[in-house]
């Protein structure tokens, strides 16, 4: 599997219910093939942040760590009173790319830091 698709995810979801609960209504695929590739690479990435059996912030990462068979770390947090729990099946994934071409570029700058690369090695991993 070189790029997630909607099916992929789908497929991932028909196998069984998610460990963690989702809390965003809409989730990127070209963000999640990012780390996806890279965690298919053998980078690793910070943990996410759970409170009880809910992501509150990862969530990308947590799909991604799953279709790519990688473990996350996972960083305990404070739940903000503002919290909508959101089935799995209905988050809308969106084809179009939410970052900017620089926030992508500071993405991969940390990313490659992260794990002890420069950004041109970072580069040359992902062709």
């Amino acid at each position: 599997m070189d790029y997630i698709t909607k099916e992929d995810i789908y497929r991932l979801l028909s196998i069984g219910e998610l460990e963690l609960k989702s809390t965003h209504k809409k989730l990127c695929l070209p963000i999640i093939n990012r780390i996806y590739r890279k965690m298919k690479i053998g980078f690793k990435f910070s943990g996410i942040s759970v409170c009880d059996n809910i992501i509150i912030n990862g969530h990308h990462r947590y799909l991604a760590s799953l279709l790519s068979t990688t473990s996350i770390d996972r960083t305990p947090t404070l739940k903000p009173s503002n919290i909508i729990l959101i089935n799995w099946d209905e988050i809308e994934y969106i084809d179009d790319d939410i970052e900017s071409e620089e926030r992508i570029i500071e993405h991969n700058i940390t990313d490659a830091h992260f794990n002890g690369l420069s950004l041109e090695k970072l580069n040359e991993l992902l062709k």
